[in-house]
């Protein structure tokens, strides 16, 4: 076997595993999110703040969000997601929390729960089709 031909094929199995690795990350992805709308509680948040940093020379902002717990007790939590764009105080929207630790809670939007892992595992498939057919043509 040449060595051009070893080389394919090393590099055919590494975009293989890299794919089946974003699969895997996308399905899990898909598997924590569900079962934390099963199990997890909702509760009305509001953006009561925003926390500014200074990433590669830009401003980004993450929402400081407040909301209430089943026992009344009002929480806050930082959103990990960035923008360049300060979030609006006073915006609405929907937080899952663990009632066992409402402090573990997270913005709960279609986007995070549903087409991030769909994105991520897709990606994962069209890099798995790409190493499958790396392998097949050497």
């Amino acid at each position: 076997m040449s060595e051009e031909r070893i080389w394919l094929l090393v590099c055919s199995l590494c975009v293989v595993g890299a794919g089946l690795a974003a699969v895997f990350g996308g399905v899990g992805m898909w598997r924590s999110n569900a079962r934390k709308r099963r199990t997890w509680r909702r509760a009305q948040g509001r953006v009561v703040d925003s926390h500014q940093r200074l990433r590669s020379g830009s401003h980004m902002y993450s929402a400081i969000v407040e909301f209430e717990d089943h026992h009344g007790v009002r929480q806050r939590m930082l959103d990990p997601a960035e923008s360049s764009g300060q979030p609006r105080t006073g915006k609405r929207m929907t937080v899952l929390y663990d009632p066992a630790d409402p402090e573990d809670a997270e913005i709960h939007t279609v986007f995070r729960s549903w087409a991030i892992p769909v994105l991520v595992s897709a990606f994962g498939m069209a890099l798995t089709a790409a190493g499958a057919a790396l392998l097949l043509r050497g």
